[in-house]
């Protein structure tokens, strides 16, 4: 089902392209990762991954290790949760300069309950790096850097457990983008005016280190503008024997406030989900 055969237009030539755009894109902006993209720090994102992880939590099998598999880590966003849960993490990303911060980051941990392995690598090759069986599958705003989500998504469900859990978190789903309302308009004016502070905090750490900006790779983000196929990896996922937990629909925002009241009120599109699924014995 998730075949490469169903990406007709992604050539092998446009595949590597797309590969190394992410590449040089997460080297240039590992150092300033987290502060460009507030959206995954904020106080309601960190709600509703809180809420994913109890939740996963509370599927686990009691008084047992578990192991994650975290595809994409980059600087550690959902594996440091996981090790601070006491979960051994094993986490796999195609950046060495995210996987540096995110080693700092867990050596400046205290009070450390769990374990972190991180592997540096193209994930569709390194299959036999990984020490699975896991009980966690964990993918975070990474799906839709990959030419080949699906097919890296199926591959991979070969080394869960057989009770195991995928979570998918902060990734778009397909919106219309046509035009824009007065209402979209407002909510993205006023996540401005609210970012703003953090934009000068962001352009003063980059002056301070004398880091250079970014170069544009337009590839970087490749499945984002039209956005995951969700019916799709639902399909896939219950033709597995996955029962799913939660799916969740939310706004992406740079800010929390804008992120609930967009979520909870407009409604504006940029539609992004969160999905929880576990294998059925």
């Amino acid at each position: 089902m998730g075949s490469d055969k169903d990406y007709k237009e992604i050539t092998p030539q446009l595949a590597a392209q797309i590969i190394e755009h992410n590449r040089l894109t997460h080297a240039d902006m590992a150092e300033l990762y987290d502060l460009s993209l507030p959206n995954l720090y904020h106080w309601y994102e960190r709600r509703l991954l809180g809420q994913d992880i109890d939740l996963i939590s509370t599927l686990l099998p009691a008084n047992q290790p578990v192991q994650v598999l975290d595809v994409g880590t980059g600087t550690g966003r959902l594996a440091l949760q996981f090790v601070r849960r006491g979960w051994a993490v094993d986490g796999v990303d195609l950046s060495a300069e995210m996987l540096a911060v995110c080693q700092t980051k867990y050596d400046a941990l205290q009070a450390l309950k769990g374990q972190l392995r991180l592997v540096c690598g193209e994930i569709g090759q390194l299959t036999s790096d990984l020490s699975g069986p896991y009980n966690i599958l964990a993918f975070s705003s990474v799906l839709h850097h990959l030419p080949y989500y699906m097919s890296v998504v199926e591959r991979l469900l070969e080394v869960l457990a057989p009770d195991g859990i995928i979570y998918i978190t902060q990734e778009p789903m397909p919106a219309d983008r046509v035009g824009k309302s007065i209402a979209m308009r407002a909510v993205q004016l006023l996540d401005q005016i609210l970012r703003a502070p953090q934009q000068v905090r962001k352009h003063l750490v980059r002056i301070i280190r004398k880091l250079p900006r970014p170069q544009g790779m337009p590839l970087t983000d490749y499945h984002d503008r039209k956005g995951l196929d969700v019916d799709r990896m639902l399909s896939l996922l219950t033709s597995q024997g996955f029962e799913v937990k939660r799916f969740r629909r939310y706004q992406d925002r740079k800010t929390g406030l804008v992120a609930w009241l967009d979520t909870h009120i407009f409604h504006t599109p940029n539609w992004k989900f969160r999905l929880v699924a576990q294998k059925s014995l």
